[in-house]
């Protein structure tokens, strides 16, 4: 009965070694990720325009309007596409005579513009004067808010969890296009 006990510990320790030799690159490429949080979503950061990696600008421009907001005392907003970039701010205001911000996305859709109005509106003091919507044909063609890495929105926006918004990142880490 003795020898049967150690050759299970023998068995069972040989059982671990093994579930942790396999499992070690996986657990070296999270490491990694955590250290270097390649896409910016582990930690808050002063600055976000200089990343090595393409961030998910719809989850930066939330983070930088919360940064800013008290202090900028945005009431105007142009949201949409990527094309939205071609749309100086400070042009706009020539118009509007506002507190103007940009909010923009790569690949965004109508779903997900309708997603960063709910959550402005739930902003306490956060009036909207001005509204200007860029879209290009495409940008029609969904109108749920999508949950890819390039798009998802913080949890904060979305109502999601931070589980499953965090998880979105690290799957499109350990599995580029």
């Amino acid at each position: 009965l003795f020898t049967f006990n150690s050759d299970m510990k023998k068995n069972r320790l040989s059982f671990f070694i093994k579930c942790f030799l396999l499992s070690s690159p996986f657990l070296t490429l999270l490491v990694f990720y955590v250290v270097k949080d390649p896409f910016k979503v582990i930690r808050t950061y002063h600055d976000y325009d200089h990343s090595e990696v393409c961030l998910c600008e719809g989850s930066v421009g939330w983070w930088k309007y919360k940064m800013y907001r008290n202090k900028e005392h945005y009431d105007s907003f142009i949201m949409g596409t990527s094309c939205t970039k071609a749309f100086n701010t400070q042009e706009w205001n020539r118009y509007i005579h506002g507190h103007p911000f940009r909010f923009f996305g790569n690949g965004e859709c109508v779903g997900d513009v309708l997603l960063k109005l709910q959550a402005l509106d739930k902003q306490p003091n956060q009036p909207i004067k001005n509204l200007l919507i860029v879209g290009e044909n495409e940008f029609f063609s969904n109108t749920e808010p999508q949950k890819t890495s390039r798009n998802i929105m913080p949890p904060d926006v979305n109502g999601g969890n931070e589980m499953s918004y965090q998880m979105a990142f690290v799957q499109s880490f350990m599995y580029p296009d």
